[in-house]
């Protein structure tokens, strides 16, 4: 008997010190460096809604410090410059929240909104994007090498001065997203909705853009040499001062396309059909043309 009360005082001494320690030492809390109230007042109702109060969950304390908030509503919260290293965010809804310099290396993120999120240099290497829903969101000066955007929707989005190392396009909606000046050099648009998006000034060469929507997209004086845009439908599209040498327009809709100034030579544009392009300037040198229908262009 005298055992077992020994054994309970030893068990409760190591709860209290273990209590202490975790209280007083926040290397591991998914609450350090966070001080928005509003935003801890949500952060502590979505870990309270998953914590088993349970004995038995209490003692295993090889899990207590993985980050879940997934499926929780985060609407608003600032986390600026917050560690969520691998945290589990799929489903979560984070729209408007500022993550601005947040470290998400490895954070799963599939299913979660980000509308007009604020993630501005945060590092998300190696995160999970798919199915994510980033409509608005600034991604200036964010690094998303080795990302996975399958089926991402990212509308709207700000995406420039942004590290795209290994990070494919497949499958995304980024219309009307801003890509100005972004390097996307043999970058993969397969699939992807560039829909009135604004790629001026881009580098883009040998670049594949299969099956992509490039309805109004705008080009304008963006370094193209060698990208693939075959069998496209680039319907008043902007390359306007653009440099598409050896570029790939077989069998492309041109249609109402502005091709002012832009260098087509050695460009393959057979059965192309540039009705009512805008081609005054532009420079064919030794551009395939046959078969391209020009009728009514200028």
């Amino acid at each position: 008997m005298k055992i077992n009360n020994l054994s309970f005082v030893i068990l409760g001494i190591i709860l209290v010190v273990f209590a202490f320690w975790s209280a007083s030492d926040t290397s591991f809390s998914s609450l350090k460096g966070i001080e928005h109230q509003e935003t801890l007042k949500k952060i502590t109702q979505c870990e309270n809604s998953k914590t088993d109060k349970s004995f038995e969950t209490y003692m295993t304390i090889s899990s207590q410090f993985d980050i879940d908030w997934s499926d929780c509503n985060l609407t608003g919260v600032v986390l600026r410059h917050v560690s969520l290293v691998g945290a589990d965010l799929s489903g979560a809804d984070l729209s408007g929240a500022d993550l601005t310099g947040v470290n998400l290396v490895g954070a799963d993120l599939s299913g979660a909104k980000l509308y007009g999120a604020d993630l501005r240099q945060a590092d998300l290497y190696q995160a999970n994007l798919e199915n994510a829903i980033l409509d608005g969101t600034d991604l200036r000066d964010t690094v998303m090498e080795d990302v996975n955007l399958n089926h991402a929707s990212l509308k709207h989005a700000y995406i420039y001065k942004t590290i795209l190392a290994n990070t494919e396009f497949t499958n995304v909606d980024a219309s009307y997203s801003n890509f100005c000046g972004q390097d996307l050099t043999k970058k993969i648009f397969h699939n992807t909705n560039l829909s009135g998006a604004n790629l001026a000034h881009t580098k883009m060469q040998y670049t594949y853009l299969g099956n992509a929507i490039l309805y109004e997209t705008n080009f304008e004086e963006s370094y193209l040499v060698g990208s693939d845009f075959s069998e496209n439908s680039l319907k008043k599209v902007n390359f306007k001062g653009s440099n598409l040498y050896s570029v790939n327009l077989k069998n492309s809709d041109l249609t109402e396309a502005n091709l002012q100034n832009a260098d087509f030579t050695n460009a393959n544009l057979e059965n192309a059909n540039l009705t009512n392009a805008k081609i005054f300037g532009v420079d064919f040198t030794s551009t395939k043309i046959n078969g391209a229908n020009m009728n009514e262009s200028r």
